[in-house]
């Protein structure tokens, strides 16, 4: 699960350096109400992303290109929110880290529970 988290976070900084822009949240979230144990919805908000197909593209070749198949299909989605979302406004006023994986375990973010979750980046909008 480490090797699963580090590569993640690895592609996180990656991006990060490349875009020259940091993420508001960039995490792996396993919901409670998910049905599907040990998938993860891989949750990023960045102001740079703004709903261009190239920008998804983008990431998604990232994960791909560094991920196995196997590590791939423990994804369950890739949700691009907005920075200014309330879920993710929950996130950063408990979280701060950025490229440092937090776990956080049975927990709830505006409403929405969390089974167990790693935020490699979590930071306030400016």
């Amino acid at each position: 699960m480490l090797d699963f988290i580090n590569k993640f976070t690895k592609i996180e900084k990656e991006i990060a350096t490349e875009k020259s822009m940091s993420f508001n949240l960039f995490s792996l979230l396993e919901r409670q109400d998910s049905e599907a144990k040990s998938k993860w919805d891989l949750v990023i908000a960045a102001s740079w992303i703004t709903g261009v197909k190239e920008e998804y593209d983008y990431v998604a070749k990232k994960i791909v290109g560094t991920l196995t198949l196997e590590e791939v299909n423990q994804l369950s989605r890739i949700s691009y929110v907005s920075p200014q979302d309330a879920f993710v406004h929950a996130i950063n006023s408990v979280v701060s880290t950025e490229h440092n994986p937090i776990e956080v375990t049975n927990t709830v973010f505006n409403n929405i529970s969390i089974r167990h979750g790693y935020i490699i980046t979590s930071k306030k909008s400016g």
